[in-house]
């Protein structure tokens, strides 16, 4: 009788053990906000609320976004977008398997690879023999290829600001001056104005530090915030708790509120 309940205690624990251990890979597959991940590691999607480091060999499957600063190290892997609010910087032979958008400079490692697109506010620089598969834009335009470097396209960027038709979810740009339409994706920053050829529109949470032009209409997402002014000569729509702190113009002379939306004048 005795073995049985040592058996049936041990059984118990052991279900415990596992309980505990599959518990705990599922809470680490959401995505974790976490400031590094250690070198080997392994993590689900990152959304850190500040900077970002992963060690060597080390690999995230999922989308990673910080606040600030991202690092790669030496070899790690990243199965998705990387979203910098500040700088990005891979180490040598790092892999990135989606686009990278950096909120200010642009550093890859000797032999890294991005199969994706390739965005940043400031300068970008190279490493030997690194690849971006997809298209580069510097917002300052300088781009520094280290030998053997190679990159899919450059897409040229006109008096200090980005010819961009999308900003990613919780990404961070300089000026945009789009040949087409523009959209921002939620909680995303843009520190200057935005001119688009065709229709802007602004994710939830996301803010232009500047003026807005529309060629066509103006959409902002809940919660969303312009600094200056905005004209579209389209129609204005504005989502719930939306603010334009300046001056609002319709060319066609309709716009609509969402509800506790404001703006500062209507023009």
């Amino acid at each position: 009788m005795k073995k049985i309940t040592e058996s049936v205690l041990l059984t118990v624990r052991t279900l415990l053990l596992i309980g505990f251990v599959v518990m705990g890979t599922i809470a680490f597959a959401a995505d974790a906000d976490i400031a590094s991940l250690a070198a080997g590691g392994t993590s689900g999607a990152v959304n850190s609320s500040a900077a970002f480091t992963s060690g060597a060999n080390s690999t995230v499957n999922g989308n990673v976004t910080a606040k600030a600063a991202v690092t790669l190290g030496a070899a790690s892997r990243v199965a998705g977008n990387v979203v910098s609010g500040a700088a990005f910087t891979s180490g040598d032979a790092a892999v990135v398997t989606g686009n990278v958008s950096a909120g200010t400079v642009f550093t890859s490692g000797a032999n890294s690879i991005v199969t994706g697109n390739v965005i940043a506010t400031g300068d970008i620089t190279l490493g030997a023999n690194s690849r971006i598969t997809g298209s580069v834009q510097s917002g300052t335009g300088v781009i520094t290829y280290g030998e053997g470097a190679t990159v899919g396209s450059v897409v040229k960027t006109v008096s200090g600001c980005i010819n961009t038709a999308i900003l990613v979810a919780g990404g961070t740009s300089g000026p945009i001056c789009s040949t087409a339409a523009f959209t921002a994706g939620a909680n995303s920053t843009v520190n200057g104005n935005v001119t688009a050829k065709a229709a802007v529109s602004l994710g939830a949470n996301s803010r232009v530090v500047g003026n807005v032009t529309a060629g066509a209409d103006y959409t902002s997402g809940d919660n969303s915030v312009v600094t200056g002014n905005v004209n579209a000569t389209g129609d204005i729509t504005l989502g719930a708790n939306s603010r334009i702190i300046g001056t609002v113009h319709s060319g066609t002379g309709v716009i609509t509120y969402g509800a506790g939306s404001t703006v500062g004048k209507v023009n």
